[in-house]
């Protein structure tokens, strides 16, 4: 299955990074640049042209942060990497990625929100990445 596109995927801040890094070095053709392999156009094509996405990405590697807001399209042949991190490292991480100063009551919220948000993402990725299996 060497059209699959391998969707590597998690909330902000989880390691999709440094697999996508990994992979790359192991050879896998990748979507997007390095270190973070974050490609504007492959998110907006996401969301605005499923088959050019789908042409663009399959057999490749493909970084999909937060999938519970703009999943990948349906109709790909998906295999899926889902990556996650202890919630309050990863709030105080996401904290400190955008500057504000941190304190306990925000790194809850931010760890809450998490909280809330996985199981959503984790749905959206299952439910394409299921869809791609019942039609191999």
């Amino acid at each position: 299955m060497t059209d699959a596109t391998i969707i590597v995927t998690g909330l902000g801040r989880c390691g999709t990074s440094l697999i996508m890094q990994m992979l790359a070095v192991g050879g896998l053709p990748m979507v997007g640049i390095y270190p973070d392999f974050e490609s504007e156009a492959a998110e907006h094509e996401r969301g605005a042209a499923p088959s050019l996405w789908l042409s663009r990405t399959a057999g490749r590697a493909v970084k999909v942060l937060d999938p519970h807001l703009v999943p990948p399209p349906a109709g790909g042949a998906y295999r899926a990497i889902w990556l996650t991190r202890d919630l309050d490292q990863q709030a105080a991480s996401q904290i400190k990625l955008i500057g504000a100063a941190p304190s306990r009551s925000m790194r809850r919220g931010t760890a809450q929100s998490l909280r809330r948000d996985e199981p959503r993402a984790r749905h959206a990725v299952e439910a394409v990445a299921a869809a791609a299996v019942a039609t191999d």
